[in-house]
């Protein structure tokens, strides 16, 4: 009994968990549409007279141009086709009678393209921001198969252009205490997508970063939404239609007109939406699964297009009961049997690490094979210079491998390489590299790492900001370099040398994210959105590369003592923040025991603590929690 009470007990927390993440979009959309009925303020009354849509050229973005005209906003259209651009300001002109612009802007070439965007549209009276510019690759392909451009492009058209449109728009926004961004993401950022693992992980940043902006901007008057849609028909979807004889996929495919009818709706009147019924469904539907689920079906789906995956779903009919004491039995064993399912969930994700950890080391007892013979001769690790990246050099030295020492700082690697021929007597190269330089560098990293037998793979270098800040409130070069140095270093690093790897049939990736990539975290918005990119793309990789003898180690560490931690430690020392700090050599220990063992570690045993505590509550709890936090680095201790 005390168990059966207990599994209810837990139950009926998840359900109402679930019911409160499901259930308060369409109650807020009801809400908020009887409250527009009486008030009946239009969108340029409420946000501003001009709507700025990226990608507007066709498909959703067209779309959200046609709506946002006929409900009377003027519109800026930004595309990089400009022949199109034109048409649709001129089909909107005459229908709606509404001023329009055209801006021509082609995302992929980065930051080139802001000037002139900031020029233009700084001065109007921006209400609505919509991203909703994105590429994806035109049919699922393992990401050694991508062409690098189309990884640049991803990253630059799906992330920075969001991110920087944020960051130059938003503070005249706050400045009138008014405004909408809406930012269009996709139901693949709710589980790591193998086959589609960059596009999958860029929406997924896309999800973290806007979750979090909203919390930023809600004290100013300024509202965001995230659009999470399933499957539209689109340019980025034409495959499914022309190159499928199978029709379980298309009968799935929303035309672009049927989703802006509901998702137009949801405008201004919830902060986080599917667009479609059929897609929020969907989406409830796959938060019953844990994330190790999720991550099986959207492989299965990217990986054979042709099969059936949706499962049809169970349908349990109870009959009346005469007695109310049957009914709350009933009741009872309904939540406890969800209770139970959760808890294995829970369970599953949380002792799953442990596990594999204890499996590891009676394995090790029995085949002790050393990590040159197991992977290769060499290790890499990027941000080498010191911290975490220093501790996973002399831990792999420590192991017998050859050491190839990446960062900026060529004074501090050539001591660390010293430091290490010294007390290992092993080989060590150095390779200078600044990873905020962008794509020209990897040219010169081929040259240097593909003539080696790589076998383990550290992407730890990584760049944050001194103390909580709010988006608008960052350089933009700073946001390109988080940008580029925290997502584009881990994919073009492993597009670069996972195709060795596989010809081997062995190698290891240690991707280094963080334990901030659980949550959407305001006033490091788009750190931790970066690292909810590194978690996502590493977790679907590690998918992608199993049957080839490849493995793949996310590793989500919590405040690790570093120069990226250095505020707190020189700043809050009374503060909780400081006394949690862990020494990088501690770290280390923890961490380095887990390499070959599991594939998903925080590291160390504080940080798995951290970690699954975060997990028994639902994310707007966790969003909170992280907010906190990091409202509280905003400024020094005292003042």
């Amino acid at each position: 009994m005390v168990l059966c009470s207990f599994l209810a007990a837990v139950g009926l927390y998840v359900c109402a968990v679930w019911l409160y993440e499901n259930l308060r979009t369409p109650l807020l959309l009801t809400l908020n549409s009887l409250k527009e009925f009486v008030f009946r303020r239009k969108l340029s009354q409420r946000y501003g007279k001009w709507a700025v849509i990226t990608g507007s050229s066709d498909g959703i973005g067209k779309g959200y141009a046609h709506y946002l005209a006929r409900k009377g906003m003027d519109v800026v259209l930004v595309a990089r086709n400009e022949a199109k651009l034109t048409k649709v300001a001129a089909e909107i002109k005459a229908k709606y009678g509404v001023e329009t612009k055209v801006v021509v802007a082609d995302f992929s070439k980065g930051a080139d393209v802001f000037p002139l965007l900031e020029k233009t549209l700084v001065p109007l009276d921006i209400g609505i921001l919509v991203n909703n510019v994105g590429v994806s690759h035109d049919t699922p392909k393992y990401v050694d198969e991508v062409p690098q451009q189309i990884l640049w492009d991803l990253i630059n058209v799906n992330v920075g252009a969001a991110t920087l449109l944020c960051n130059i728009l938003a503070p005249a926004m706050k400045r009138r205490r008014r405004g909408l961004i809406v930012n269009v993401s996709s139901m693949a950022s709710i589980g790591p997508t193998p086959c589609l693992a960059t596009y999958a992980a860029s929406k997924a940043y896309m999800t973290s970063f806007s979750v979090a902006l909203c919390e930023e901007l809600r004290p100013f008057g300024v509202e965001v939404q995230t659009v999470r849609p399933g499957f539209v028909h689109t340019n980025m979807t034409d495959f499914i239609v022309t190159g499928l004889k199978d029709k379980f996929f298309k009968d799935y495919l929303v035309r672009v007109d049927n989703f802006m009818a509901y998702a137009g709706c949801t405008i201004g009147k919830v902060d986080l939406t599917c667009g479609h019924w059929s897609h929020g469904l969907q989406t409830a539907g796959l938060y019953l699964l844990p994330e190790f689920v999720r991550v099986f079906i959207f492989g299965m789906i990217n990986k054979k297009l042709r099969d059936a995956i949706y499962a049809a779903k169970k349908k349990n009919t109870f009959e009346q009961q005469k007695h109310l004491t049957e009914m709350l039995m009933l009741a009872c064993a309904t939540f406890a049997l969800i209770g139970a399912y959760c808890s294995a969930c829970w369970l599953h994700d949380n002792l799953r690490t442990p596990m594999l950890l204890c499996l590891g080391v009676l394995k090790q007892l029995f085949q002790q094979q050393p990590f040159s013979e197991k992977y290769g001769q060499w290790a890499v690790i990027t941000g080498a210079s010191d911290g975490i990246g220093k501790g996973y050099a002399d831990y792999l030295a420590g192991k017998r491998m050859n050491i190839v020492l990446i960062a900026r700082d060529e004074a501090k690697l050539n001591r660390v390489a010293h430091e290490l021929t010294k007390k290992h007597a092993v080989l060590t190269r150095v390779i200078v590299a600044d990873f905020s330089k962008g794509q020209p560098l990897y040219e010169h990293l081929a040259k240097e790492l593909l003539p080696l037998d790589v076998g383990i793979l550290v992407n730890n270098v990584g760049l944050s900001y001194e103390r909580g800040m709010c988006v608008e409130e960052l350089p933009s070069k700073t946001v390109w370099d988080l940008l580029t140095v925290n997502m584009a270093s881990v994919t073009l690093l492993c597009h670069m040398l996972v195709p060795p790897m596989k010809q081997r049939r062995r190698g290891l990736i240690i991707n280094v994210s963080s334990l901030s990539a659980t949550a959407p975290s305001p006033y490091l918005t788009v750190y931790a959105a970066t690292k909810a990119y590194v978690r996502s793309f590493s977790m679907a990789l590690r998918e992608e590369l199993r049957t080839y003898g490849v493995g793949v180690q996310t590793v989500l560490p919590g405040f690790v003592r570093t120069n990226m931690t250095k505020v707190v430690a020189t700043e809050y020392k009374q503060k909780f923040l400081f006394k949690r700090l862990v020494q990088v050599d501690e770290y280390i220990r923890y961490a380095g025991f887990t390499i070959g063992k599991t594939d998903h570690t925080c590291g160390y045993w504080s940080h798995g603590i951290q970690y699954t505590g975060l997990q028994l509550v639902p994310e707007f709890v966790r969003v909170l929690v992280l907010k906190t936090i990091y409202s509280n680095l905003r400024k020094p201790d005292g003042v």
